[in-house]
Parts: C-alpha cells; structure tokens; sequence
C-alpha cells in the first residue's frame, strides 16, 4: 500500500511541469470550489480584478455607467436591478478564473456570506480595450 501511494505521488510530481508547459497552473495554497471550480486571487488588470471590482463596489447610477455599455443600460436595469441593489457590495467574495470564449468571457464567483450563493458573468470585451457586463446568474 505505501508503494502505492509513493508511486500515485511520484506520477503527480512527474506531471507538473507537464501541466505548466500546457498552460494550466495549479495553485496549491487557494482550494478547488464544487461550483466554481479552483479559486484564484486575481491579478490586476485581469477580467476576474475587474469583476471583482463590480461586485465589491455599491450598486449605484455610477456603477451602471462604469459597468454596463449604455446601449443595454435600459434593458440590463430592467433585468438585474433588484438583484444588485440586493447583493452589492459583496464583502466575503471567491472568484474563479475566467473562461474565455471569442470575445466573451464568463466569470465564476461565491459569495460566501450572508448566505451561500455562486454564480457568474459574462462580460463582453470592447474594441476599445473596455470590459462591458452583459449579463449575471446567481444560484443558491
């Protein structure tokens, strides 16, 4: 059995630069959620910094025009707003890493309390080098 478990840490061992030469990193110190996957401490200048920044700051007419592109202000307030008013600012937050998709990218995150919700959203990168919210889920 302890050669079992040398060799399964052997292979482990043996695999990780493989995994860092494929792109994928492994954080050893931030744990794996079951509903968002591995949690990150976002670096600056990330989409996963800057939906953390939307989601730790105060849902206000500023927030709307720093977040939402003003073609789908109307529709998104009409959509979210009770939701935001109701959640922001978060203060106990985890965000998973984002998964790029063409010009999209979807942001996992939990919020941890008052209660235990996950979710996501979806942002949408601009032309101009902006981020753009379209839309966000939330699950409990």
């Amino acid at each position: 059995m302890r050669s079992v478990r040398k060799l399964c840490v052997l292979v482990v061992l043996l695999m990780l630069p493989l995994l860092s030469v494929a792109g994928a990193t492994v954080s050893y110190l931030l744990p794996l959620n079951s509903d968002i996957g591995q949690i990150i401490e976002p670096e600056a200048g990330t989409i996963e910094a800057y939906a953390k920044e939307a989601l730790t700051t105060a849902y206000s007419p500023q927030w709307i025009e720093r977040y939402i592109p003003p073609s789908l202000a109307r529709g998104f307030t009409h959509t979210y707003d009770e939701l935001l008013a109701s959640i922001l600012p978060v203060e106990t937050i985890q965000m998973g890493r984002g998964v790029h998709r063409t010009q999209l990218w979807e942001v996992p995150f939990v919020i941890r309390e008052p209660t235990y919700r996950w979710g996501s959203m979806v942002w949408m990168d601009q032309s101009d080098g902006r981020w753009a919210l379209l839309s966000i889920s939330l699950s409990e």
